[in-house]
């Protein structure tokens, strides 16, 4: 078990989540944004994923940091890279079974099964009362994102499950091979799986379709930047309180993507999806509040 985290770590892990949850929120809505200026999935994410690559190097570089990783972390780096890769079609493939609600619902039980993985493994300890606060967490997403369960299908809400675990595996990876060559370099190296998924896809769609306009240029400028600060973030808050923590303060990603959305594209929330992000941010605030405000940190964290 390791030693609790201090409370000067709590708040800045918790600050970094939230700038983690916010750059999330940005992502999709910023793609969209380069999607409906002429874009298509395939070229859009190979543009912004080939932009994040060249910044990241040219930033690696410059800092003196080491664009290349320790031979016996090459494994981790193959298992971040695959459940990328493979988390991507899934939720892709899944969309033409199941609503993107219930898929975004399914996915977000990630969270507890990195904290289940890291209790089993001994370096966390899952209590009662965290475990309420975080299913509670985990109902207000759901009413936050509208999960629709009218159209329902074995085979999406199996993808669906899969692309779920594979988030998981994409956690609990990615903390370790953060915590040996930082967030950035982990970063650089799973971009690097995700640039050959659009070298694939785009392989397999036969087209090449970029954004027709500077606007949507933009939208793929923006979420490159938010795509690599959500990454970094989110390692560093994992390295300061661990990665159960730090995933189950993750819900605030799809709150924010919501959000986001509202404000960008003019999507009005309902009253039960207000009330879901009020649930969402009373939760993880009982969850976190006893640290930041009295210092409290009965849980040690991975």
């Amino acid at each position: 078990m390791q030693t609790a985290p201090s409370r000067p770590a709590v708040i800045k892990a918790v600050m970094l989540m939230v700038g983690c949850g916010l750059a999330v929120g940005f992502l999709p809505n910023m793609t969209k944004l380069a999607l409906i200026n002429g874009g298509d999935t395939a070229s859009v994410m190979f543009a912004r994923t080939a932009m994040i690559l060249l910044v990241l190097a040219a930033y690696i570089k410059l800092t003196g940091g080491n664009l290349l990783i320790p031979k016996h972390m090459m494994g981790m780096a193959c298992l971040a890279g695959l459940s990328a890769a493979f988390q991507n079609y899934t939720v892709i493939a899944a969309m033409d079974y199941i609503s993107i609600s219930l898929i975004m619902l399914i996915i977000f039980v990630h969270p507890f099964l990195v904290g289940l993985y890291y209790h089993l493994m001994g370096t966390t300890r899952l209590t009662p009362l965290r475990l309420f606060w975080s299913l509670l967490a985990f109902a207000g997403v759901g009413l936050a994102i509208s999960a629709n369960f009218a159209r329902l299908s074995s085979l999406g809400l199996l993808l669906a499950s899969a692309s779920g675990l594979l988030a998981a595996g994409l956690v609990i990876s990615m903390v370790s091979l953060g915590k040996e060559v930082g967030g950035l370099t982990a970063t650089f190296q799973l971009s690097i799986w995700t640039l050959m998924l659009g070298l694939v896809a785009m392989g397999v769609t036969g087209k090449v379709q970029m954004p027709a306009n500077a606007i949507g240029w933009v939208g793929v400028a923006a979420a490159g930047v938010a795509f690599v600060l959500a990454y970094v973030w989110f390692l560093e808050a994992a390295r300061l309180i661990g990665g159960t923590r730090a995933s189950v303060l993750s819900f605030l990603e799809p709150i924010f993507a919501v959000l986001v959305a509202a404000v960008m594209f003019d999507e009005r929330l309902s009253g039960l999806q207000w009330l879901g992000v009020l649930i969402v941010a009373a939760s993880l605030f009982m969850l976190e509040a006893p640290d930041v405000l009295w210092g409290k940190c009965p849980v040690a964290g991975n």
